[in-house]
């Protein structure tokens, strides 16, 4: 069992997504609701291309702000967190399908079911929630894989 809360919040964090200190301009939130949705649900599944096809580095960009900041580690670390992403990726082979997506101004959330393969071969799965955050006219991951 802590090997599926590990791997989950591996998972969860890996989807692919905290609340900013610094918010963007109140010009981005002037958007339809329509688009910010349609850019926001670009986003999510872009991330998790760059996550599942090993494009680690595109995939950290996609952060917010903050989250990034986490990442500005030493090139021994990022290699580290590259190698158990890559691990992640072949032994658990992580599917997301976003099932809903609510928008709260310059915050948003994304309900995500994600689902792993398990060491008999089955998968399991479950929902998490990303959260997302409008920075700079755009939507990045701001924390991945809540249970809520």
């Amino acid at each position: 069992m802590p090997v599926k809360v590990c791997v989950g919040a591996l998972i969860a964090m890996a989807l692919a997504i905290l609340v900013p200190a610094n918010w963007s301009s109140a010009s981005n939130v002037e958007l339809p609701q329509s688009a910010r949705e349609t850019r926001l649900r670009e986003r999510i599944t872009l991330i998790y291309s760059y996550f599942s096809t090993g494009n680690f580095k595109a995939y950290v960009s996609m952060f917010s702000a903050r989250e990034r900041r986490d990442f500005r580690e030493s090139r021994k670390e990022w290699q580290k967190t590259r190698r158990d992403w890559t691990l992640l990726l072949s032994r658990m082979q992580p599917t997301a399908k976003l099932l809903e997506v609510q928008i709260f101004g310059r915050r948003a959330r994304a309900k995500m079911r994600v689902s792993s393969l398990e060491p008999d071969g089955s998968r399991s799965s479950g929902v998490f929630y990303d959260y997302w955050v409008l920075e700079s006219g755009n939507w990045f991951l701001d924390d991945a894989g809540r249970t809520e």
